[in-house]
């Protein structure tokens, strides 16, 4: 049996990427997230769709990072 690696789950599929969590950058000022306070280079781990939704709400928010 294979063992799973981080582009793997344990059963041999790979996870749609857009659900998988990255690094997010806070580029505005300040922004309120989940109930918190992030300001201007707070880091973040979002889904591509969290980030999405954060970025067509208020433009210019967020930037991506990396995973």
């Amino acid at each position: 049996m294979k063992k799973p690696t981080e582009e793997t789950s344990s059963d041999g599929h790979r996870p749609p990427l857009q659900d998988a969590p990255a690094i997010y950058e806070v580029i505005c000022h300040s922004i309120e997230i989940d109930h918190l306070i992030c300001y201007r280079t707070h880091r973040l781990y979002l889904t591509k769709a969290q980030a999405d939704a954060i970025n067509n709400n208020q433009p210019e928010s967020l930037r991506f990072v990396g995973i």
